[in-house]
């Protein structure tokens, strides 16, 4: 009598099977909105029964009813502006002396430098990890200002501190690059979720101001609705990504999706200096246009937990350090997938990194350092020097 034998691999393509299912189930359960690398989220036989839908609207439950708990860190007229409208400016943020000193001390920065850029914008990142703010101590009192943080613990509705970065954007950063995808309206998520900014330099209509579409963080019919037609397309389009990044969860919204959702027309926030805006970016939003070489430099800050979480309560000190560990070493392991990533000289500590440009990943780019400020006119002059080396 003969036993039959299972095929050589066939119980490691069984147990990664498995290890991949059970991913996808914790992903569905969490702040994953990638229909292409969820199978479960991608499904099109589950949207089209509604999991899409589900999850917008436990989302939303669960967020309201967080944000209730945390009412009273944020002025009265200032939540029901929240609420309605899905951002918040506050000029005049900090006191001038301590606004001048913070933004030359950033001005001055010496240190990593990431970059990356979609389509034909670049972005320069300073992730401000315990490291980074221990060399600027302005950059450290802004992080601790409870005046800052009781607004984005009540926005994100989660009693905890956000992620902090300094961030310079520059338009046309990349000529002939394409398109910069951020500059299409879409939402970034499924669910509320929050990026806010303190404005260094002036916005206008002239360096690419931050557009929005009031109310359009609330669901209604005609949004319920569109949500489950874009569930059906990502899905759909999962195996074969468009140029639109469906397959990303970050749903784009062109002009008839806007008429036909009727919320109202975008208006662009055009903002003096030392004024933070904070924005739930479930709502219908886009970078606003500009020509190439304007820029805006600010502190970029973004709250996003999973949404699922019924606790707006802190987790421990213990568990905070391993969330932060993990988040750096994910923004750096983001850039190395996204392009080449390479240090000419151990020296600088300026690193540079290309990122995918309209969902597409771009020819891996030569590069060159320096200890120069984070501003548009230190990355001119290292372009110039990099195209004359070449």
């Amino acid at each position: 009598m003969t036993v039959k034998q299972s095929p050589p691999g066939s119980a490691h393509r069984l147990k990664s099977m498995l290890i991949r299912l059970a991913l996808d189930i914790f992903g569905l359960l969490s702040w994953d909105k990638s229909f292409r690398t969820n199978r479960i989220i991608g499904s099109y036989l589950l949207n089209r029964l509604g999991l899409h839908l589900l999850r917008v609207l436990v989302s939303h439950l669960l967020f309201a009813t967080r944000s209730m708990l945390l009412t009273l860190l944020l002025a009265p007229a200032q939540r029901r502006f929240f609420r309605t409208h899905g951002y918040l400016v506050m000029e005049n943020f900090l006191p001038a002396s301590r606004f001048a000193a913070l933004t030359d001390e950033i001005r001055q920065y010496r240190g990593e430098i990431r970059e990356e850029t979609e389509g034909n914008t670049l972005t320069q990142r300073v992730y401000l990890t315990r490291e980074v703010l221990a060399g600027l101590p302005e950059c450290q009192r802004f992080v601790r200002h409870e005046a800052l943080l009781k607004p984005l613990r009540y926005a994100s509705s989660k009693n905890r501190i956000p992620f902090f970065y300094l961030e310079n954007i520059v338009h046309g950063g990349r000529p002939a690059a394409g398109r910069d995808p951020q500059k299409d309206f879409h939402t970034d998520t499924f669910h509320p979720c929050v990026k806010a900014w303190l404005y260094l330099e002036e916005v206008t209509a002239s360096n690419g101001p931050f557009t929005l579409i009031s109310g359009s963080h609330r669901l209604t019919w005609r949004r319920l609705r569109w949500e489950y037609r874009q569930s059906l397309l990502a899905s759909q389009a999962r195996l074969n990504p468009p140029a639109e990044r469906y397959w990303d969860g970050s749903f784009r919204v062109n002009e008839d999706d806007i008429k036909a959702l009727g919320y109202g027309l975008p208006q662009p926030i055009t903002v003096p200096p030392n004024s933070l805006l904070i924005a739930n970016v479930h709502a219908i939003h886009r970078r606003g246009d500009a020509p190439p070489g304007a820029s805006r430099l600010t502190i970029w800050m973004q709250s996003r937990d999973n949404p699922f979480n019924p606790f707006v309560l802190t987790v421990s000190h213990s568990h905070r350090a391993c969330v932060r560990v993990f988040l750096e070493a994910l923004y750096r392991a983001t850039h190395r997938r996204a392009g080449t990533t390479r240090t000419l000289d151990d020296s600088s500590g300026r690193v540079f990194a290309a990122a995918y440009t309209a969902g597409r990943r771009p020819a891996p780019r030569r590069s060159t350092t320096s200890r120069q400020p984070l501003s548009h006119r230190a990355w001119r002059t290292e372009r110039r020097a990099s195209s004359t080396s070449e």
